[in-house]
C-alpha cells in the first residue's frame, strides 16, 4: 500500500546517505561525510514519524530500518574513527576501536529490535546519537583534546550503546519525555551560542545523563 512506501522511502534515504557518507569518508572529505550523516539522522527520524502517524509500521520496515542504521550509524562512524586516527596511532589501535564501535552499534540495533515496549524507552545510547557524538567530537573537539583522549572517548561511547541503562525517549508522549526535550532545547541552545559546534557532542552527553535520570524518576514517582 502507498502508506507503507512513505516511511520506506525515508529509510532508503537513510541508507543512501550512509553509503554516500562512506564514499566521501574514503575521499577524506570528513565534513561532507558529516553532512550525509545528518541527512541519515533526519531520514531515520522521519521514517519512524510517518510510520507511526500513518499506522504503517511493519516487520519489513523495522528490519529495513535496522539494516540502514547499521550502515549510517555503525559503519560510517566506525570508519570515521579508523580514517581519523590512521596517521596517529598504530594501525591496530584505530581498527580495534573502530571495529568495536561497529560491533556495538550492531548489538544495540539487534537489542532494540528484540526488546519489549521498544517505543517506551531506550536501553543504551541510541546509535544515531552515538554516531553524532563520534563525528562532532572528532571534527570539533580536536583543538581542545589530544588525539589520545579523543580515541578514548570513541571507545567509551561504543560501550554506552550496549550498557543496559534505561533512557527516556524523545517521543513527546510522557511528561518526562516532553520535559527532557524542552530542557535539551533550552540548555543546548545556550551551549550552542557559547561553544558553537563544540556543543553538539555535549548535548549528546546531556541527553544520556538526563535521559537516565528522568527514566528513573518516571519509574519511581509517576508510574
Amino acid at each position: 500500500m502507498l502508506k507503507y512506501l512513505i516511511p520506506h522511502a525515508f529509510t532508503t534515504g537513510n541508507l543512501v546517505a550512509g553509503v554516500l557518507g562512506l564514499y566521501f569518508l574514503h575521499m577524506l572529505q570528513w565534513e561532507t561525510a558529516w553532512y550525509f550523516l545528518l541527512v541519515g539522522v533526519f531520514c531515520d527520524f522521519l521514517d519512524g514519524f510517518f510510520a507511526r502517524i500513518l499506522k504503517a509500521e511493519s516487520l519489513f520496515g523495522k528490519e529495513l530500518d535496522s539494516l540502514a542504521d547499521v550502515v549510517s550509524f555503525g559503519l560510517l562512524p566506525g570508519f570515521m574513527i579508523v580514517f581519523y586516527f590512521k596517521d596517529v596511532f598504530f594501525l591496530h589501535d584505530q581498527l580495534v576501536v573502530g571495529g568495536l564501535y561497529v560491533i556495538m552499534a550492531a548489538f544495540r540495533l539487534a537489542k532494540f529490535n528484540t526488546q519489549k515496549n521498544s517505543y517506551d524507552y531506550f536501553v543504551g545510547l541510541p546509535s544515531p546519537a552515538a554516531a553524532i557524538f563520534v563525528f562532532s567530537s572528532l571534527l570539533f573537539w580536536s583543538d581542545v583534546f589530544s588525539k589520545q583522549w579523543l580515541l578514548i572517548f570513541q571507545f567509551l561511547i561504543s560501550w554506552a550503546m550496549i550498557v543496559p541503562v534505561h533512557l527516556e525517549n524523545l517521543k513527546m508522549k510522557a511528561i518526562t519525555s516532553k520535559f527532557l526535550f524542552i530542557t535539551l532545547v533550552i540548555i543546548g541552545s545556550s551551549f550552542a551560542v557559547i561553544l558553537n559546534y563544540k556543543s553538539i557532542a555535549i548535548i549528546v552527553l546531556m541527553y544520556y545523563v538526563l535521559g537516565m535520570v528522568l527514566f528513573q524518576f518516571k519509574k519511581k514517582v509517576i508510574v
